[in-house]
């Protein structure tokens, strides 16, 4: 009988266990995107502030599942747009969040044009401080580890 008063008492509580564990799993994996987000924000703005030719590696490690959801950074535009001064980031698609480089002005441009997706589990960011005649931005380049 205490057996079966135990088994019942499992199966009552088990979900609501592994429900907490896992949404505490996921605040925690969001937590550590928004570090990899302030990691890319603090270097950006730090070769910005050295002036040109200052250059920032910043490896970014991301919550990416084989399937390929999981979490997601992107940043970049054209120098003069305004996405180029925003880091956004995903979770499964959804866009979460965005810290935008507004003070002062920190454009990140892509060497590739456009804007960069980094959505693989080890990629590394190289920044780069250039100016060209009055406009000084951030070079982007992104590479896979």
């Amino acid at each position: 009988m205490k057996l079966l008063i135990t088994s019942v008492l499992i199966s009552i509580t088990l979900p609501s266990v592994l429900g907490a564990l896992q949404g505490y799993e996921r605040a925690a994996r969001i937590e550590e995107l928004k570090a990899q987000v302030q990691r890319i924000r603090s270097a950006a703005l730090s070769a910005f502030l050295g002036g040109p030719g200052n250059i920032r590696t910043v490896p970014v490690d991301l919550a990416v599942e084989s399937s390929g959801g999981g979490a997601a950074i992107e940043l970049g535009g054209s120098p003069d747009s305004a996405e180029s001064t925003a880091i956004r980031y995903y979770w499964y698609g959804t866009q979460l969040g965005s810290i935008f480089l507004l003070d002062p002005r920190v454009p990140i441009v892509p060497w590739t044009g456009g804007n960069v997706r980094i959505d693989a589990a080890h990629s590394q960011i190289t920044l780069e401080c250039m100016q060209v005649e009055d406009d000084t931005y951030i070079a982007m380049e992104m590479s896979s580890c």
